[in-house]
């Protein structure tokens, strides 16, 4: 059977959202046999919804979930194989370190014991972090770079079935043992029954038991493991429509980072590519290709390798076959505030620096703040400052931020404060103008305790 990815890029995901829904109402042919729709995280996927009731009215079925649930659904595995969690992972390995972590090697495991111990006592709250950073980074590390992986060896190939290294650090040893530990030989914490997904996929395969279109939302990069299974999903003659956010129409993937670059230009081996002669520089004063890098753009040359590298992958599962959204658009519109310029910039591959900014253009402000309260109190009063625009709405303002469990408790303060400043004006009581915002926090942990996590 032929492939059957289908690709599309632009440069908004309003245009992406829009032609999505219009492709699940064609591919919906009954109630009861949904197409499922693949989200990143939860708050793309609430916003899909809400821009779904926006323009149709109403929402009801619609059968979405996150990659990890569908692979695992799609496994041609056994019904008593149980798919590993990060969180489970954590436990056991905090449990082995708290058992085992004192006899080890100390030319191994120095800097863990390091960190760890604190006379002659391992820190609870430091395993803790320890061993859910660890586990993270065990499950990524699978699926980042699975056996079949098309530049180095895989993690199997290297710390399962064999002692070399997975990657040119000193932590490599220790991380090694500790993952030989939880996986490797009969006497591993990791239960049988409990597998990640890449060994999984490994051992059993896909299944073709479903047979129901897919649909992919996507912005953020994708593990190597993961892109194998979409594709070999496809050619087994699924239909999988990929809908993916893609900030330059131009062919971008041949940008380089000037760093980068550089570094090539010192090599002093002729045989390697890009070698450069340092007496260049003390002839002319100049870098050759200089011309070349001021004709490229320089956030998508320094800030967008993680995307680049994104979208070649794309484009190479899909043998370059994709239609890009929305291109007429972005060349009849006119850019007019400082951000549309610079995505106007992006979009077009451009480093033209000449830029019109208008004396009262906020369109991109910076603000710096000493704690993270006075950050949520600051945003608040942009926020506020916003809603005074009539033409502004609260389901036009999304927040992100790296970790949302960090502000979680500055948030409840600050936007829960206004709650009660309204109600008291409502009492009549003088405490001045209030204005409430409403607020969902939908990245994070819901179900964790704030008071749980202060004692």
């Amino acid at each position: 059977m032929e492939p059957k990815l289908h690709l599309k890029f632009a440069l908004s995901f309003d245009k992406l959202a829009d032609d999505m829904i219009e492709a699940i109402q064609r591919e919906w042919k009954t109630p009861f046999t949904p197409p499922i729709v693949i989200f990143p995280d939860r708050v793309l996927e609430q916003w899909f919804k809400l821009r779904w009731m926006e323009k149709e009215g109403v929402i009801a079925n619609l059968n979405t979930k996150f990659l990890d649930e569908f692979i695992f659904e799609i496994l041609a595995k056994d019904n008593n194989v149980s798919r590993l969690k990060p969180s489970v992972l954590g436990e056991m390995i905090a449990a082995w370190l708290r058992d085992n972590l004192a006899d080890c090697d100390d030319e191994i495991w120095a800097d863990v014991k390091h960190y760890l111990i604190s006379d002659n006592h391992i820190d609870e709250n430091r395993l803790y972090d320890f061993a859910k950073m660890m586990s993270g980074l065990f499950v990524e590390y699978e699926t980042s770079r699975p056996d079949d992986y098309i530049i180095k060896p895989g993690i199997s190939l290297c710390w399962r079935d064999g002692d070399t290294k997975f990657f040119n650090s000193k932590a490599d040893a220790w991380q090694r043992e500790l993952y030989r530990k939880m996986f490797v030989g009969e006497s591993a914490c990791c239960d049988k029954s409990l597998k990640t997904l890449p060994a999984i996929y490994q051992e059993s395969g896909l299944s073709a038991e479903k047979n129901v279109p897919v649909f992919i939302l996507w912005h953020a990069t994708l593990g190597q493991f993961y892109r194998k299974v979409i594709d070999d999903y496809a050619a087994k003659g699924h239909d999988v429509y990929a809908y993916v956010q893609n900030p330059c129409m131009e062919f971008w993937e041949d940008v380089k980072k000037r760093k980068d670059t550089k570094r090539a230009w010192y090599k002093h081996d002729p045989e390697i590519p890009g070698y450069f002669d340092t007496a260049m520089i003390e002839t002319d004063g100049k870098y050759p290709f200089e011309e070349s890098w001021m004709n490229e753009n320089v956030l998508l040359a320094d800030w967008g390798a993680a995307g680049r590298e994104n979208i070649s992958l794309w484009c190479q599962a899909s043998d370059y076959d994709f239609h890009f959204m929305g291109v007429e658009d972005a060349d009849v519109a006119q850019p007019v505030s400082l951000l549309e310029q610079i995505q106007d910039h992006v979009a077009h591959c451009s480093n033209d620096n000449n830029f019109i900014v208008a004396e009262k253009d906020n369109s991109l402000t910076i603000s710096a703040a000493p704690s993270r309260i006075r950050e949520v109190e600051h945003l608040h009063s942009q926020i506020c400052t916003l809603m005074q625009d009539k033409n502004t709405k609260i389901k036009d303002i999304l927040i992100v931020a790296p970790d949302m469990n960090e502000y979680r408790t500055a948030i409840y303060q600050v936007f829960a404060q206004s709650a009660n400043r309204l109600a008291e004006t409502r009492q009549g009581k003088a405490v001045g103008e209030a204005l409430h915002i409403p607020f969902t926090i939908l990245d994070g942990v819901p179900t964790e305790s704030l008071i749980a996590n202060a004692l």
